[in-house]
Order: C-alpha cells, then structure tokens, then sequence
C-alpha cells in the first residue's frame, strides 16, 4: 500500500471515494480480492455532525464482505464527530473499527490532510473511500466489482 503525500490527482494514488481501486489501477485485481475476500479498509473522513451522520456510520457496521475494518479519520480531538465515531466503535465491539486523530498539514486539500492518518493506519492492501454523509445502498465492495 502506497501513496505519496496529500495528492489524489497524480498516478500511484487513490483515485475515487466510489470505487476501490489498488495503486497500480489495475480493475481485475480489485476484482479477484473481492473473491478471494482480501480485506479492505474503508476510510470515512469526518468534520462536523450532520443530521444522519450516526446512522451513515453504523451502516456500515452491518456490511456483509468477510473482511473489512473501518477507520474514522478525525482531524482535531475538538471535532464534535470524534464522539460519534468514538460511540459507533463502542457499540460495534465486534466490527474492525479504529478512530484516528490526526493533524496532517502535509497537502493543499483540507480532507485528503484529515485522511492521511488514517490511511496510513489501514490494514488491508485496498481502500475505499466514503465520505461522512453516505450510507451504502449495497456492499461496496461487491458494487466496485461490477
């Protein structure tokens, strides 16, 4: 797992919140760890409390794919969405859940600087990408491999 700074816009990178793609951008290998269950790191950036940002988050606590940890990416300890992420990772004991306070100051994008503790955090060799106020409609992962 690789990824240079705080840039999603140059080749090696992440590339999109909606699709799970490795950092060669190779689809047919995001494709075969899906069926071979590899495990995927879902990183939710967060900043503020919305209205249905609790519920957004444990949706995702009820996915189905075998093998994935979800990491709440916070910027500060003030933020008030600490303590929902903290709340989730307490209610969910059984889920893979890590919350990262960073200040990452390292790139121009205020959520790609609130990621990057979190990415270097994550486990699993693929990640997805979700902002704080999507619910998945179906598993992610299955969705990307289509």
């Amino acid at each position: 797992m690789s990824m240079l700074l705080c840039d999603f816009h140059k080749a090696n990178h992440l590339y999109s919140w909606k699709t799970l793609l490795p950092c060669r951008k190779n689809v047919e290998a995001v494709k075969e760890c899906i069926r071979d269950n590899r495990g995927v790191s879902i990183l939710k950036p967060l900043k503020g409390v919305d209205d249905r940002l609790l519920d957004n988050l444990e949706s995702f606590c009820r996915l189905d794919y075998p093998r994935h940890e979800i990491v709440f990416c916070v910027h500060g300890a003030s933020d008030p969405a600490l303590r929902v992420a903290r709340r989730v990772k307490e209610t969910h004991p059984e889920r893979e859940i890590v919350v990262v306070v960073g200040d990452c100051r390292e790139g121009l994008n205020p959520k790609v600087n609130n990621m990057m503790p979190g990415y270097a955090a994550a486990r699993y060799p693929f990640v997805l990408i979700s902002d704080s106020n999507v619910a998945p409609a179906m598993e992610p992962a299955t969705e990307a491999a289509r």
